[in-house]
């Protein structure tokens, strides 16, 4: 662990994924992400994956393209110009796609699922407490009732979509109009909604995206129907499952504190309070 005492440093991951270790603790960077380090800040950086870096010198003007091997030494050694990050980072891929989850991402309506739920179990003698089941939000409609009840599974989940429909609305969060039209990427929604929830949902609204995959949370599957490389694309979740799901596709996970405290979502790669704060970079 080293710090430079006269010298602010800015990281920016070219390729692969890396670590930077502080005092105060570790931050991952995947591929595009940067990382500015005043001066003064002792840090260490370690390669989790093959890496390519590029550290900027500020006042120098000095960049350094690295290579690290592994977590114990580096491969190829420095290559020294004098050139500006900026100039460097917008020759970099950019994003493509951006992946959303449907309830508690788009539209405010776990509540309502919540309420379904609570509803169709309780007709079984079961109960089910908010916060769990929204911590289960992701999971399939006849797995998580099978949680309750193997053998009246099929049962409780017709009953729950059932309830649904009758109090179902298609409530927006605040600026996800806006941010739809702003986005002039390719724009997917990938959901464990059944077809007859989402049969529901305005066809003007759903027209909107260039994919609508339900019934699942394979963001992988939805990249490959999209034509673009995981590294390309943006997941945007908010619940613990659906961004472990998005993390295994390789994508960059953006994870929205819309239903759950931040502490249960912390494997995503970025967490911001609500959906109006997303930034595609």
């Amino acid at each position: 662990m080293h710090c430079h005492k006269k010298k602010d440093t800015i990281i920016q991951l070219l390729d692969g994924k890396a670590e930077i270790c502080g005092l105060a603790g570790k931050y991952r960077l995947d591929p595009l992400e940067r990382m500015e380090i005043p001066k003064g800040m002792y840090h260490s950086t370690k390669a989790l994956k093959d890496s390519v870096l590029l550290e900027f010198e500020d006042p120098k003007n000095i960049s350094d393209i690295v290579r690290l091997k592994d977590k114990y030494g580096r491969k190829g050694g420095y290559v020294k110009k004098a050139v500006s990050i900026d100039s460097m980072i917008k020759n970099l891929p950019k994003k493509k796609a951006v992946l959303f989850d449907f309830d508690g991402v788009l539209v405010s309506s776990m509540n309502n699922n919540y309420k379904a739920w609570k509803k169709a179990l309780k007709e079984f003698g079961y109960r089910i407490k908010k916060k769990d089941y929204f911590l289960l939000e992701g999971t399939k409609l006849l797995d998580i009732a099978r949680t309750f009840d193997k053998k009246n599974a099929p049962k409780i989940a017709e009953l729950k979509n059932k309830y649904f429909a009758q109090i179902y609305e298609l409530k927006l969060y605040p600026g996800v109009s806006k941010l739809l039209d702003n986005i002039k990427l390719k724009k997917a929604i990938v959901t464990a909604s059944p077809k007859e929830k989402m049969d529901l949902v305005r066809p003007e609204f759903l027209d909107k995206f260039d994919l609508v995959l339900y019934g699942t949370k394979d963001y992988s599957k939805a990249i490959k129907k999209l034509r673009v490389k995981p590294e390309e694309c943006v997941v945007v979740e908010n619940a613990p499952i659906g961004i472990k799901q998005a993390k295994k596709s390789g994508a960059h996970v953006i994870a929205v504190a819309s239903t759950l405290n931040k502490k249960y979502l912390q494997e995503a790669d970025e967490i911001i309070d609500n959906i109006k704060e997303l930034v595609v970079k």
